[in-house]
């Protein structure tokens, strides 16, 4: 039986998968601060996905959200 479902080669070791999902302490204002860019260095994964935390659409979506703000500091 495969150890994993698509082989095709040798997997980093320390490549095992993760995601996020707010703890119970989490508040609305922590996904701001997660968001926020430090210096020129702007945050966008699975992470910071508003109501999709955790998933690929949160991904997609905080990836648009920094590229939007990357737009703006650029666009000012």
């Amino acid at each position: 039986m495969p150890t994993r479902c698509c082989p095709r080669g040798p997997m980093p070791p320390l490549a095992r998968g993760a995601y996020a999902e707010p703890g119970p302490a989490w508040q609305d204002t922590d996904l701001e601060l997660l968001r926020r860019p430090v210096g020129g260095l702007y945050f966008a994964g699975e992470y910071a996905g508003d109501e999709f935390i955790g998933l690929m659409e949160g991904a997609l979506r905080s990836g648009e959200h920094a590229a939007l703000q990357l737009a703006a500091r650029f666009n000012s």
